[in-house]
């Protein structure tokens, strides 16, 4: 098999996964919030780290989710902080609406932990029935990035390279955006072959 052909089966492999497992997020968000969540198939490609980040806009939220159980090291989610006001703002029983000049407070940014917590929860419980194996993470710790920080993304990421997982996020009427998943080629690779039983 030739290196690329590897490498594009390698990547669908996770895009199917990543697949299954937000389609078990997006129930849990859909339950959370009381809204129609509709996430798209996702792209998945091998980019570098430098410039995703670099051509990423500031500032972001992101939700680091750490393995406890099943497998080693963790995901990346990363959010546009707009969108998680109107999720913070459906978790507290409001209607979504947000101010031009909102603020990401800490009331707000716990509430989007928890929905990240119950969305990543149930991917793993997906992960875990599909591969057979029993998967947890640990609860998941959130940072609002304001400006790029290398140290940061250095240690979460170590390799020049990353794998990005992006998806269309729909919420009712008061969302459309993209949320990304970044993850280690490693942590990926422990993936594949989990899936292929290897």
């Amino acid at each position: 098999m030739s290196k690329e052909k590897f490498q594009n089966e390698f990547l669908d492999l996770i895009g199917e996964l990543g697949n299954m497992t937000f389609g078990s997020a997006s129930t849990a968000l859909s339950v959370m919030v009381n809204q129609e969540i509709d996430i798209s198939t996702p792209k998945v490609e091998i980019v570098n780290k430098e410039e995703l980040f670099r051509s990423y806009p500031s500032p972001y939220v992101l939700a680091e989710v750490e393995y406890s159980e099943g497998l080693e090291g963790h995901n990346v989610l990363i959010l546009d902080p707009r969108d998680a006001a109107v999720i913070a703002s459906l978790m507290m029983g409001e209607d979504g609406s947000i101010e031009e000049n909102f603020e990401l407070g800490e009331l707000e940014l716990s509430a989007v932990q928890e929905v990240m917590n119950q969305m990543m929860g149930s991917a793993s419980t997906a992960m875990s029935d599909f591969l057979n194996v029993t998967i947890d993470i640990k609860p998941p710790n959130l940072s609002y990035v304001e400006v790029h920080n290398e140290e940061l993304i250095n240690e979460l990421f170590p390799d020049t390279y990353i794998i990005k997982v992006a998806f269309d996020l729909k919420i009712g009427n008061l969302v459309h955006s993209k949320i990304m998943q970044v993850i280690n080629i490693p942590f990926a690779k422990q993936l594949a072959s989990e899936l292929l039983g290897i």
